[in-house]
C-alpha cells in the first residue's frame, strides 16, 4: 500500500526495495529515521551541511509512535567533514584489534589477545614522550606502585638494575638509623 498526502509526503506499507545503486534524499539537512517497534531505541541519521558539515548518528529511546524531532535526539557519533569523529561513549575494539596514529604507523595501542599483553608502541625510532606532572606505574590493581615520577625525583619499589654496555650494576639502598 502506497499514500501520498496533498503535502506530498509518501506512506509505504511493507517493505520498500530500491533497485539501483543510489539511495539520494536531497535536501539542505536531510534526515533519515528508522523507527523500531516495541520498547527499542529508534535512530536518526542526520547530514548537518549547514551547520558543522558532518553526518550525525542519533538515538532516542523508542516509544509508540517515530518522534521527527532531531532536538529530541541525542548525538551519539559525529563524522566531520575534515575527518575528524566524536563519539559521545567508550570506543570499544575487539581483540587483536590496533589503534594506529599516524600514516606510517608512527604510534599504536593493542592488546595482543594470544599472549594477554597490552603494547604502547612508537615505531620508527620515534620518541614516545609522556607529560604529566606525575607519571606512576602500578599493579594492575591499582593498589601498589611501582615506579612515581615527578620533579622532585623517582620512587621505584623494589631494586634498580643499571644495564650500560653489557655491564649490569644493581644498586642497592640500606635503610640505617643514626
Amino acid at each position: 500500500k502506497f499514500k501520498v498526502t496533498n503535502a506530498g509526503d509518501a506512506t509505504f506499507a511493507g517493505a520498500v526495495t530500491v533497485e539501483s545503486e543510489h539511495l539520494i534524499i536531497k535536501d539542505s539537512s536531510p534526515e533519515l529515521y528508522f523507527h523500531t517497534t516495541g520498547s527499542h531505541v529508534n535512530w536518526l541519521v542526520a547530514a548537518q551541511e549547514s551547520t558543522n558539515a558532518c553526518l550525525e548518528f542519533s538515538a532516542i529511546a523508542a516509544d509508540t509512535s517515530l518522534d521527527t524531532d532531531a532536538s529530541n535526539y541525542t548525538p551519539v557519533l559525529k563524522l566531520f567533514q575534515s575527518g575528524a569523529a566524536t563519539f559521545a561513549g567508550n570506543v570499544s575494539l575487539g581483540d587483536a584489534k590496533e589503534l594506529i596514529f599516524g600514516a606510517a604507523p608512527d604510534f599504536k595501542i593493542y592488546h595482543n589477545n594470544t599472549t594477554n599483553v597490552n603494547h604502547i608502541s612508537s615505531l620508527l625510532d620515534r620518541q614516545l614522550s609522556l607529560n604529566a606532572n606525575i607519571i606512576q606505574l602500578t599493579n594492575q590493581a591499582n593498589n601498589s606502585t611501582y615506579l612515581l615520577l615527578n620533579s622532585t625525583g623517582g620512587t621505584f619499589a623494589g631494586n634498580v638494575s643499571v644495564n650500560a654496555a653489557g655491564q649490569k650494576a644493581v644498586l642497592h639502598v640500606k635503610n640505617e638509623s643514626n
